[in-house]
């Protein structure tokens, strides 16, 4: 009932002309903040690509001088294992 009380209302205090202009205000508005969140999802997925590269780069720099380090370190406990061999014969 009061729906109905305020469709009546509304209709006899805005004509047709002013809702149709409101409805294109409404959908240009919208329309350029749905384009606008577009572009700022658009530079975040890239900025997180960007990020997510940098990370694997990291990860196989770290990997690959970890097992540098680990081979040397390997073969100095090598060497000073044959070493405390040779003075204890």
């Amino acid at each position: 009932m009061k729906i109905n009380m305020l469709s009546e209302e509304i209709k006899m205090k805005a004509d047709r002309v002013d809702l149709e202009k409101l409805r294109t205000e409404l959908k240009s508005y919208t329309d350029k903040e749905c384009n606008q969140l577009e572009r700022i999802l658009t530079s975040l997925k890239e900025k997180f690509e960007n990020i997510q590269g940098e990370v694997l780069r990291n990860k196989a720099d770290f990997d690959q001088f970890r097992t540098k380090e680990y081979n040397q370190l390997e073969a100095r406990v090598t060497a000073l294992e044959k070493r405390i061999a040779a003075i204890l014969v």
